[in-house]
């Protein structure tokens, strides 16, 4: 009767509260995940410029080398 529908009640509040708990931690999980894929994509760029770099510096290194032994 009605001591079964106010325990119903219950189990539904708290399982209520429970998915908004479960929402509230799968947010902050994309919240975070947003955030490493933006550091990611930081770390992505310096890296594509520090190679860019390497290779401008190897080519100046060689037309050097090659100056200097007179080719």
């Amino acid at each position: 009767g009605k001591a079964g529908a106010s325990s119903l009640e219950d189990k539904i509040s708290r399982l209520e509260e429970r998915v908004g708990r479960l929402e509230g931690s799968v947010n902050a999980l994309r919240e975070g995940a947003a955030r490493v894929e933006g550091i990611v994509e930081q770390i992505d760029k310096r890296l594509n410029h520090i190679e860019t770099e390497l290779r401008e510096l190897r080519r100046e290194l060689n037309t050097r080398f090659y100056w200097s032994i007179g080719i």
